[in-house]
């Protein structure tokens, strides 16, 4: 009788670990989860502190990591992400990249500092950037890592595969989990992705394409030397984190840059975003549709202001044209692609180009 009851009263469809969920039967889209998860942030302190009050090593690196817009981002990132978890609500929220000049402490950081005081990092580098469908071991971890990888730096479709994996991560409320020999089964992760990466010309290949739908998803940090020789061991922070953790939980995010749907406003250091735009291959687009633009106005009575047309209709007229007729059918093999490109262009913000009104996919190019 008992294990009958069991089997009609108790039965999960599901055996996954959910970080910070407090029940050990999560039921989610109509389905019972038996949660094996053991994952806790670490615990704060019961009295407030101040900042540096009992954490004062983690306090001077981060004085001297961040300039003070950028440490009033981390911290807001940091306080909102562990105040769902000791709440046992976690949600959705940005990923963070963090960029600097090497042995400065981004590795540290995300790995000594924000693993240990959300209870754990995993290494996703694989999974992240597409080379790897697996993620079944990352779930049970709060805080996914990429360090230093390179591996989106190769060609851009694997860029864009990388761009479309982490939106979807980033904003989705559950992912499939993947495990070999087992099927698929949407789980509820809500951890967050923290990036490190170095300020050299490949390292910055591992920013992703930053497009409008991008933008608002990630923060961007551009780290400063601290000038720490020797770091201290994971056990010396862990003894400074039970504080650290008691301002987190106090700290309210400033208004100006709370958000609902990730927590705080997205923020991009102007550094990294020039970065990011100089090498995605949005960038090289605009490049040919400028060289164009330049030589077709100056063969055309001043009195015209614009052109405008579908993307197949400028294809036709950019390839009329002798000078970069190589040059564009290198870049857009037909005007699908031409006119995805411009649309990722409108989006972005370019002043001379526009969408015309109405919905026959036509654009508007402005005189030089």
């Amino acid at each position: 009788d008992a294990i009958y009851a069991c089997q009609m009263t108790r039965r999960a469809d599901y055996v996954v670990p959910l970080i910070y969920r407090p029940n050990d039967i999560v039921y989610h889209n109509n389905r019972a989860y038996l949660n094996t998860s053991r994952v806790r942030p670490t615990a704060p302190l019961p009295d407030p502190r101040a900042w540096g009050e009992g954490f004062s090593w983690i306090a001077r690196y981060f004085d001297k990591l961040w300039d003070r817009v950028q440490w009033e981002y981390f911290i807001s990132w940091a306080a909102n992400f562990y105040q769902q978890a000791l709440a046992g609500k976690p949600t959705t929220g940005l990923a963070l990249f963090i960029a600097g000049d090497g042995s400065i402490g981004k590795n540290f950081t995300a790995n000594a500092v924000l693993g240990q005081l959300f209870g754990g990092h995993a290494d996703a580098s694989k999974f992240v950037t597409g080379k790897d469908e697996f993620n079944g071991n990352l779930l049970a971890a709060p805080i996914w890592t990429c360090h230093d990888t390179q591996q989106t730096a190769d060609n851009p479709t694997s860029r864009n595969a990388f761009t479309q994996r982490l939106k979807r991560i980033i904003a989705d409320r559950e992912l499939i989990s993947r495990s070999m020999f087992k099927e698929g089964v949407d789980v509820p992760w809500n951890g967050r992705i923290i990036v490190t990466l170095n300020v050299d010309a490949e390292s910055l290949r591992m920013l992703p394409d930053l497009e409008q739908t991008t933008l608002n998803k990630v923060l961007l940090l551009r780290a400063n030397d601290p000038g720490v020789d020797e770091f201290p061991a994971d056990e010396e922070i862990l003894a400074e984190l039970p504080s650290f953790g008691a301002f987190l939980r106090d700290y309210e995010i400033p208004q100006a840059i709370r958000e609902a749907r990730f927590g705080i406003r997205a923020w991009h250091h102007p550094d990294l975003l020039d970065a990011a735009h100089a090498e995605s291959p949005i960038t090289s687009a605009l490049e040919v549709i400028s060289i164009w633009r330049k030589e077709y106005f100056s063969g055309v009575d001043k009195g015209v202001e614009n052109w405008v047309g579908n993307s197949t209709e400028l294809l036709q007229e950019m390839l009329s044209l002798d000078g970069t007729r190589d040059l564009i059918r290198s870049q857009f093999r037909n005007g699908a692609v031409l006119g995805r490109n411009m649309t990722t262009l409108v989006g972005r913000g370019t002043p001379w180009l526009h969408k015309v009104p109405g919905g026959r996919r036509q654009y508007r190019i402005d005189r030089p």
